[in-house]
């Protein structure tokens, strides 16, 4: 059995790694969204 130390900081450190991907993912999905809707807003704004 590790000591209760070593598994707390691993722990912090998978939660920290997960926390900061799950943070770019969105950001990068955020971004593409937007991406995506100004281009259909100015396409329409051109069609019209």
């Amino acid at each position: 059995m590790p000591d209760m130390e070593s598994v707390g900081s691993a722990l912090l450190l998978t939660l920290g790694f997960v926390g900061v991907s799950i943070i770019i993912v969105g950001l990068a999905m955020w971004g593409v969204f937007r991406f995506f809707k100004n281009n259909e807003d100015n396409s329409s704004n051109k069609n019209s």
